[in-house]
């Protein structure tokens, strides 16, 4: 989905996003959010000199962990010690990207 947003080849984009609606029982708005931030590791790994940027590439940063935080079930990690393990893995997997 990134490939195709950031190449403004809108139409794929759009076709690839129904593709996914068929194919999974999740329901529309999640899954929309879920694939349009998909790209933010992609964007906010972007090494830019203007303050502004920088700053957002943070917040965007932070969006994501947050958004992989609420998408994990409660039952995953019930212990706070698995859940900041799996916080920095998290943050280590954007350090990656």
């Amino acid at each position: 989905m990134a490939d195709l947003l950031r190449g403004f080849h809108f139409a794929e984009a759009y076709r690839f996003l129904q593709t996914q609606l068929r194919s999974y029982t999740m329901p529309a708005r999640p899954h929309v959010r879920f694939l349009l931030w998909n790209p933010v590791p992609i964007v906010s790994g972007i090494a830019c000199q203007a303050p502004f940027i920088r700053d957002s590439a943070g917040l965007l940063r932070r969006r994501w962990i947050q958004l992989q935080e609420t998408m994990t079930p409660p039952w995953v990690a019930p212990d706070p010690e698995l859940q900041l393990q799996m916080r920095a893995r998290i943050e280590a997997a954007l350090l990656r990207s």
